[in-house]
């Protein structure tokens, strides 16, 4: 009788212990996890369903406690057409009512991440109900989430003389602000707080060889209380002669004509605290480049007008160049960081015979890195083919195919 009674126990035990999805017939089976905020008015989850059919219906709903009651925020048909986001590896359906949108993996379509719209400053409670036809197979468990601030990054500081440096960063969407906080010993102080339109910040009266570090982190305001978001990654600054290897030669540089020697300073500043930051012990050449791709052009607008448009300085101080610029101050990067790298001007036979941009060696061969375009690691065939030649025979010889791993970006425009 007692054994009777243990094994009826752990029958019990164990059918409490399935998700209620499970517990559906067949092998039925659907999760929602990870909630976490995306912006003020927008939070994102994982559902994932076991063995999906082509006449599952799936509804999310949404309440404003844990128990309910549940009221439909939008849904999506297994069978709704998809649209494909990055090549066909990536694909996405919007909900019915346009409030959300499910993407998933070609590989994994059982794997839905949701993005949907949500109260800011509340917490919101989500879950999702399965149906087959108009059957209702089950619901997963229940999820909340507050809808914040998203997080901002730092694009780029530098030290702007031995006793001021500036600091840039991403903005977040509908803020009121931000406030910047720098490190004292263990601890974090606010030093200043900046309205949501403002995206840089200059800290005055810093003294020459002290590193300094800074966090920063976006807020709006909800009922007179201030809702942040989380920090941003923390970033330092080297108040120091910035020793970055380059064409620093006033009247010599390749960085661009007619920069003056305090411009020139003040791209080595940004390249020495780019290596300070990002470059680290064991990274490989690829993701070297590939930062210091990403780095000038981050923040950047396309401008013919705007003061040093072609040069270094107008790209990694100024945020503001043409392809001339942009290629130059991605130079200025690699050589900072010991990436050989050269400029490379069309010839008078290409498509556009104006534009300009870089080739970098990787693993002992040469690839196209075209930060204002967009392209990273193309190889030459692809920019024949387009159009865009140059002289060969001045330049190292380029690869013809793409690397591996090359990537395309959205254009600088």
């Amino acid at each position: 009788m007692k054994k009777t009674v243990c094994i009826i126990t752990i029958l019990l035990c164990v059918m409490l212990s399935v998700p209620q999805c499970a517990m559906a017939e067949g092998s039925f089976s659907a999760s929602l996890s990870n909630p976490e905020s995306v912006s003020c008015n927008k939070v994102n989850m994982t559902f994932k369903i076991v063995n999906p059919k082509y006449h599952y219906s799936y509804v999310l709903q949404t309440a404003n406690g844990a128990d309910g009651p549940f009221t439909t925020l939008d849904s999506i048909n297994q069978s709704d057409a998809s649209t494909s986001e990055d090549n066909e590896a990536t694909w996405y359906r919007d909900g019915k009512n346009e409030k959300s949108v499910w993407y998933y993996k070609e590989s994994d379509e059982g794997k839905y991440s949701i993005y949907c719209f949500a109260p800011f400053g509340r917490r919101q409670y989500y879950r999702v109900a399965v149906y087959e036809n108009t059957k209702l197979l089950g619901t997963t468990k229940v999820v909340g989430v507050t809808a914040i601030p998203d997080t901002p990054f730092f694009t780029f500081g530098y030290q702007v003389s031995q006793k001021k440096a500036v600091l840039h960063w991403s903005p977040s969407e509908q803020v009121n602000g931000y406030t910047i906080e720098r490190k004292k010993g263990n601890s974090w102080k606010a030093i200043k707080t900046v309205s949501g339109r403002k995206l840089s910040f200059t800290d005055k009266k810093l003294k020459k060889g002290k590193t300094y570090y800074y966090r920063v982190r976006s807020f709006k305001t909800l009922s007179g209380k201030r809702i942040y978001s989380g920090y941003s990654k923390t970033f330092k600054i080297k108040i120091k002669k910035s020793k970055a290897k380059g064409s620093y030669k006033s009247g010599k540089s390749v960085y661009g004509s007619g920069l003056k020697k305090s411009q020139l300073q003040a791209i080595r500043d940004v390249v020495q605290t780019f290596k300070d930051n990002h470059i680290k012990k064991g990274l490989s050449a690829y993701r070297k480049v590939q930062l210091a791709f990403l780095y000038v052009r981050v923040g950047g607008r396309y401008s013919m007008r705007s003061k040093g448009f072609a040069t270094a300085w107008g790209a990694l101080v100024k945020k503001s160049a043409s392809c001339y610029g942009y290629a130059r101050g991605f130079k200025a990067l690699c050589d900072g960081i010991g990436i050989p790298c050269k400029i490379v001007d069309a010839n008078k036979k290409a498509v556009n015979p104006n534009h300009e941009w870089a080739i970098a060696k990787i693993n002992g061969k040469w690839y196209i890195c075209d930060p204002q375009a967009g392209f990273f690691l193309a190889g030459g065939r692809l920019y024949k083919q387009m159009g865009l030649t140059w002289n060969t025979k001045k330049y190292p010889k380029v690869c013809e195919e793409n690397h591996p791993d090359a990537l395309m970006y959205d254009s600088i425009l």
